[in-house]
């Protein structure tokens, strides 16, 4: 799982203090859900203000390393580790879920929302690809993308 002393959640992701805080900040969000179930859905709603606020940090002077892509990919694998830690809360596990909890559906329409920026961005670029296939090659990835839709 994550983990503060472990590489990046993704082998792109910009090294740079706040890329680093965001990562230790989203470990610790997953052990906070690992330790107390009930605190899943706050500790997600808290996690998606915190990566919403940090794509408009400027840190470097020709751009932000808080970019969408690194956001998203920042997104996707903490989305990843959560489900596997809840994933009764994520719609992953046996129990349904109906409705979905509300911090699941603003992490999903997050998750849209960096995967068009990227895509915009990236229009041209080879990377535009590798935003689909993060969410493709995860079930529980494509299960909350879909609360978007």
């Amino acid at each position: 799982l994550l983990e503060c002393s472990a590489d990046p959640l993704v082998s792109s992701t910009a090294d740079t203090p706040v890329s680093r805080s965001l990562h230790c900040f989203l470990c610790c969000t997953v052990a906070v859900a690992s330790a107390e179930p009930t605190g899943v859905g706050p500790a997600l709603r808290v996690a998606v203000t915190v990566i919403r606020s940090a794509g408009g940090e400027q840190i470097t002077p020709g751009g932000s390393a808080s970019s969408p892509r690194c956001l998203y990919e920042v997104l996707c694998g903490f989305l990843e580790a959560l489900c596997r830690v809840a994933p009764d809360f994520c719609g992953t596990g046996r129990k349904p879920m109906t409705p979905p909890p509300p911090s699941l559906v603003a992490a999903a329409l997050l998750l849209r929302s960096l995967a068009r920026s990227c895509a915009s961005a990236e229009i041209e670029g080879a990377g535009a690809g590798k935003i689909h296939d993060l969410v493709a090659s995860s079930p529980g990835l494509r299960r909350i993308d879909g609360l978007a839709r």
